[in-house]
């Protein structure tokens, strides 16, 4: 992604798939990035098939890690 610096990214990449509870405020925080910019990067691992979202709401979505089961 164009708005992450690569340093960034590969840590997002590799840390956020691992997380059993992912959400807007915690990966915000624990990437230090702001949560317009957290909410696009896990989209993205969604489509990649990295994390499965879990709930959605108007206000809060949540993910989790992607694991062998099928839905």
């Amino acid at each position: 992604m164009t708005l992450f610096d690569a340093e960034t990214f590969k840590r997002f990449e590799k840390e956020v798939p691992k997380m059993k509870m992912i959400s807007l405020s915690t990966v915000s925080e624990r990437m230090k990035i702001n949560s317009s910019l957290a909410r696009r990067a896990c989209r993205m691992l969604c489509e990649k098939g990295l994390i499965r979202k879990v709930y959605h709401s108007q206000a809060q979505s949540l993910w989790t890690r992607a694991t062998n089961v099928e839905e």
